[in-house]
Formats: C-alpha cells, structure tokens, sequence
C-alpha cells in the first residue's frame, strides 16, 4: 500500500542579495525520525529546476524518505557564484533542521543526490560541511557529476568560459580556488574530521560527451583507496541527461532506462546509509575506536 503524501511547492527556504530561493518538498503525511534528501538538480551552473526532480521526489516519499528539492543560484555572465552556491545548499539543510519536528524528519540521517553540476554541489558539501552538529550528511548519490575542476579545466578548453564564469577567474590566475573547489580534493581534509563518515554512490554514463567518465571514474577510485564505502555503476550505452526530467529530452523518468535499473540501486542505498540506528554524530570508525579502548 502506498505511503499517502505531502507535496509543498515553492516553499521559500532563503534568498540571495538578488532573489528569494525555493524548493519543493516532498514527505510521508505520518511518521517519525524520518530520513531526508536534499536534491540538486544539474545544467552547468547556469539552467535548470527544483521540477526536475519531480519523480524522484515522489518515488522517495512513496519509499518513507523527506525529499527536497532544490532551487539555488546560477550563475550569468555577469555573476559568478562559486562559493557562495553552497552557501545556498547549506540554507537548505537549514530550513530541513528548523522543521524537522514539524516534519517528523531527522537531520542526522542526511542524504543529498545531485546529477552533473548537482553531483558536485552534493559532494562537495559533504565535504566542506562535515562536522556540522545539527545535522549528518551519511549518504551522497551523484550521477555524471563534475568532482575535478583542475582536470575539467587543463583538459576541456570548451569549458573555459563556463568554468571561468562559476569560479570568477581563469585557472591560470588561480589555480588554488579550482582545486579547493573540486571533490576529488577535498577527501583528505574530511578524513581528518572523527565524525566524518559520509558513503557515496556515483552512477555515470560510458559514453558521456558532456562531463567525461573519467571524472566519475577518478573520484571513485580515490573514495575507495581513501577507505570510503562508495558504490559504482558504470552504464556503458549511456551518456549524459538521463538521471532527471529535461524539457525536450526523451527519457529521465523514474520508470524510463537506465533509471529502472539505477533508481532501485539508489533506493537501496539510501535505506542502508540512512535508516540504520545510529546515535548522534559519531562515526562507524569512531564507534569501533571507543570499543576497543573499552576492551
């Protein structure tokens, strides 16, 4: 029987200096310490809707997860927005907090999913927010994500002026801002944190003329050799747009190839990282730590 559900469009959860931001949010109407996942829809920083992620909203629901999805700033010409986008992330994690009792949801089973410009928003928020107390990033989905802006960068001269436009600057000027920028460098830096204990699951297509494979490829080579819990699906007759609902584009829905295979592997996922009895914000090797000085 299927669960009955809320659906909230629109909600304002914060703003800019230049506009009010908003989401749709998708839940069981009854339930408690329910998991939640905040979506991040792609197109390259610069297009694309909270709309989406319309299905995903309610096949997450209909499973017994929160989903919100997001609108956040992007970036024109004239207005770059790296890092301040995260920022935008971060107002959304928020607002689930600030109505978590209302929700009956729990922020310390936190996940977030992203496709393309969204996998790496998703990923690297879960690094730049690791030891945050009122919530838990335990699990990130990201499909045909950008996690290496160095390598995009020295190896995509067609990116250029997009990557300029996001970062505010040319590689060259600043190759720093690029590489504190990227996922795939910042996994170390999470590593230091105790309570770090974030799984990840990278799906990608193998013939993705868009973002290469290798960045998907890369990332999860380097989560893995850093002892992460990270799983991999490769779908080697696809390429890019298929993970969500795009405008014109065939395909993307929840019930459309390949998702009829990734989406229950996605599913089953999620119910692994976020719905496991954990208490507070401690890690797995933490917890196996403190059991071992107690022996």
């Amino acid at each position: 029987m299927c669960k009955e559900i809320i659906v909230e469009k629109n909600v304002v959860y914060g703003k800019t200096e230049r506009e009010l931001l908003t989401a749709d949010v998708y839940r069981p109407r009854e339930g408690e310490d329910i998991p939640v996942v905040i979506l991040i829809h792609g197109g390259w920083f610069q297009s694309g809707s909270k709309e989406m992620y319309k299905e995903w909203g309610y096949y997450l629901a209909e499973a017994g997860f929160a989903a919100m999805a997001v609108n956040y700033r992007l970036m024109t010409p004239d207005y770059s927005i790296y890092p301040a986008v995260l920022h935008d992330i971060h107002a959304a994690v928020n607002f689930i907090v600030s109505h978590a009792n209302e929700w009956g949801v729990e922020p310390q089973r936190l996940g977030i999913m992203g496709d393309s410009a969204g996998g790496h928003l998703a990923a690297q928020f879960s690094f730049t927010y690791a030891t945050n107390a009122s919530f838990k990033v335990r699990a990130v989905v990201g499909a045909y994500g950008v996690y290496d802006l160095e390598k995009l960068w020295t190896t995509s001269p067609d990116n250029h002026t997009r990557l300029h436009r996001l970062m505010g600057t040319s590689y060259e000027k600043d190759p720093d801002i690029y590489k504190k920028g990227s996922p795939i460098h910042g996994i170390e830096g999470a590593l230091e944190h105790p309570i770090f204990d974030t799984s990840y699951f990278l799906t990608w297509g193998g013939t993705d003329k868009v973002v290469p494979p290798d960045q998907s490829e890369a990332f999860a080579e380097k989560l893995i050799h850093a002892g992460i819990h990270t799983e991999r699906v490769n779908v080697p007759d696809k390429g890019h747009f298929w993970f969500t609902i795009l405008p014109h584009i065939e395909g993307g829905g929840i019930n459309d190839y390949p998702n009829t295979e990734v989406a229950p592997k996605v599913l089953k996922f999620l119910k692994e990282q976020l719905c496991q009895e954990e208490f507070g914000n401690f890690s797995m090797s933490r917890i196996e730590q403190l059991k071992s000085l107690m022996s």
